[in-house]
């Protein structure tokens, strides 16, 4: 039978969003809600989230409203804007160009160096396409916090998305830290940029390809954590100063075309004015040998 409802009667099913997120109305208030049905034990979920999750307030990740348990099955109830996921508009436009790529991960970096900078810091643990919601006027939120954990040391099995971990994720090392997330944002960004997963080189044509992502890219999903970017910041500043110095080449290089068609306009003006003098030469000769003869004339008489 077909499920039209979630904690009861609370929140009627509008429709699914994919794998185990659903669109739904709240019933006591008709307003649209977000519900993330999460998988994990079920103890730390509800904890994690009542004493860490609900508690985070950044414009870039979905604020998490309410938590309940429903048998052993736990729910985060989110708030709701109208937009898109990344993956969906990857179905849809296939490819995203280097430009919109590049201008999502910087906005990415500022989100997730929100949530690496808590006290513990805190790690997404399953950034790919499809937990990253791209609202109607272009800003992008972070969604599903179920896989989240604390930078805190412990040696636990941490849940993610196969094909976005970081190596020491899928291997289930303990003492992950932020810099699991910033191979996971090289990975998903990558597979937007190139359709493909990343499995560990992309040729040297690329790889050194000036003023392209892909060196940054690279550098984000590196094996060993400490050859990764240290944090989002330093990342942000390196796309930043490839964002700028490709603005600043744009600009020189319609300086220069200005430049020139003013030097053109110049010429061309200057060819004309001494056109029309070569012109007006013979006429301004005739005249004087008029003007000349004439005087030659009042002599004789």
């Amino acid at each position: 039978m077909k499920q039209t409802s979630i904690g009861g009667e609370r929140y009627r099913i509008v429709k699914r969003l994919g794998g185990s997120v659903f669109l739904t109305m709240q019933a006591s208030t008709c307003q649209l809600r977000v519900i993330k049905k999460v998988s994990g034990t079920k103890k730390r979920l509800t904890d994690m989230g009542r004493n860490y999750w609900m508690h985070l307030s950044h414009p870039g990740i979905a604020k998490v409203l309410d938590i309940f348990e429903e048998g052993e099955t736990v729910y985060y109830v989110m708030e709701y804007f109208p937009g898109k996921t990344l993956q969906e508009i990857f179905d849809e436009k296939g490819r995203i160009s280097e430009k919109e790529v590049r201008e999502w991960m910087i906005q990415m970096c500022r989100i997730l160096n929100y949530l690496h900078t808590r006290s513990p810091a805190v790690v997404h643990g399953d950034l790919k396409p499809a937990n990253i919601y791209c609202l109607t006027g272009g800003r992008l939120m972070l969604l599903d916090l179920g896989a989240a954990f604390l930078e805190d040391g412990q040696k636990t099995f941490y849940i993610g998305t196969a094909a976005f971990a970081s190596p020491e994720q899928k291997k289930g090392e303990g003492g992950l830290d932020a810099r699991s997330d910033l191979y996971s944002l090289g990975a998903a960004m990558y597979y937007l940029l190139t359709g493909r997963y990343w499995e560990g080189s992309f040729g040297k044509k690329k790889r050194h390809r000036k003023g392209g992502l892909y060196p940054i890219l690279e550098k984000c999903m590196k094996e060993v954590p400490k050859e990764r970017y240290r944090s989002c910041a330093e990342l942000e500043k390196r796309l930043l100063s490839q964002k700028n110095r490709g603005r600043n080449s744009c600009m020189a290089i319609l300086a220069t075309a200005l430049l020139c068609t003013a030097v053109q306009k110049g010429r061309g003006a200057a060819d004309e004015v001494k056109t029309a003098k070569i012109r007006d030469e013979p006429a301004q000769a005739e005249q004087t040998s008029r003007e000349t003869g004439q005087e030659e004339t009042w002599q004789i008489i």
